[in-house]
């Protein structure tokens, strides 16, 4: 499998980043790193060797383009290059996208503290984007948290163990209106996810 490699910045990306960074400091806004929803990573495999992170490439293309296109995929072009992934599951993906895209507008795993951020300043950050991050990761990298035990489930090692959960649903994809404690069977994958809380967030867990 072929390992990842950023790409070259785009020619004329010759910002000052520190400069850049403080600036939008000083126009009210804060960009930090964050930990990427756990769903991109739940839903396909085959981004593996494409990218950094399932999102990364998810995102990249929805709003770029990849794999020789170069215009933002649709949803039976990502289907071709992901057979892993289903029409339904692609959809939920977009929308989860689409659902944070004012605060989470970039592939990689940065943050804007509230949205309002002007586009041309959202622009020059995806111009030199690898900098800007390395950047980020220095300034405001993602605070790793220990997770308080979970709430509404309790785990045994084997799935068909799990007490206080129940097995609602058995699709391919994600499912709608979950309640903490529901335990998914992912049919296309074959595996088990369990939706729970840290008591601060809510998430779909490999069990």
């Amino acid at each position: 499998m072929s390992q990842y490699t950023p790409p070259p910045q785009p020619s004329g990306s010759n910002i000052d980043l520190e400069k850049f960074y403080n600036f939008i400091l000083t126009s009210g806004f804060r960009i930090f790193e964050y930990q990427e929803e756990p769903e991109y990573a739940q839903s396909f495999d085959s981004w593996r060797g494409k990218a950094p992170s399932a999102r990364y490439h998810f995102v990249e293309m929805i709003t770029e383009g990849g794999h020789g296109i170069n215009r933002p995929l649709q949803n039976f072009e990502i289907v071709q290059f992901h057979p892993d992934l289903s029409i339904q599951e692609i959809q939920s993906l977009r929308e989860l996208f689409e659902t944070n895209e004012g605060i989470r507008p970039f592939k990689q795993p940065m943050q804007i503290s509230k949205t309002g951020l002007p586009e041309n300043s959202k622009n020059d950050i995806k111009s030199n984007l690898e900098g800007f991050y390395n950047l980020i990761k220095e300034k405001s990298p993602k605070v790793e948290r220990i997770i308080p035990p979970f709430i509404g489930a309790t785990l045994s090692p084997r799935p068909a163990k799990l007490t206080g959960t129940s097995i609602k649903t058995m699709l391919s994809s994600l499912p709608n209106n979950p309640e903490v404690g529901d335990l998914w069977f992912n049919s296309s994958k074959g595996k088990y996810f369990a939706y729970l809380s840290d008591g601060i967030s809510k998430y779909w867990v490999e069990v």
